[in-house]
């Protein structure tokens, strides 16, 4: 028959078990939370250096027809985000006004099937130079932190 002392060895050993268990799982929840993150910081900022990509490409050829400055548009957006990997994007080029949307989605975090996709939307647009500045000089704006770029329109 089992003695009082041996019972609670038993329960202290599945106690230490289960809380190693638990530790465990903390510690891969926390690096899944960061690694999303870092994804979704990395992907964003992509998303954004494309989208300003794609309102220079326009900027430069503004003599051609509204086919071809969006193609020339969705080619520069496309040129940043192709070495990127495994992220799905979508592009969207505007005339009138001058902006261009770039849409990426990528799986990310260690536990992939949980998290599901990881969306990220950059936006950037044409402001044209005012008088008091350089004529040369063009405004590009992201639309979702309103970060001000200022570019040669050469």
């Amino acid at each position: 028959m089992p003695t009082i002392g041996s019972i609670w060895q038993t329960n202290a050993r599945w106690r230490r078990f289960f809380a190693a268990l638990a530790g465990a799982l903390v510690l891969l929840i926390g690096l899944d939370v960061f690694d999303r993150v870092h994804a979704r910081s990395q992907l964003q900022q992509l998303a954004d250096i494309a989208a300003l990509a794609g309102v220079q490409a326009l900027q430069h050829s503004a003599g051609q027809n509204e086919t071809q400055r969006r193609e020339a548009a969705v080619a520069a957006s496309r040129a940043v985000t192709d070495g990127f990997g495994s992220a799905s994007a979508t592009f969207t080029a505007s005339i009138a006004p001058i902006y261009v949307s770039v849409e990426l989605s990528q799986s990310s975090g260690w536990l992939r099937r949980i998290n599901g996709r990881l969306d990220v939307v950059g936006k950037a647009g044409y402001l044209p130079p005012s008088q008091a500045n350089d004529a040369r000089q063009v405004r590009l704006y992201n639309r979702l932190e309103w970060n001000i770029v200022s570019a040669r329109s050469d």
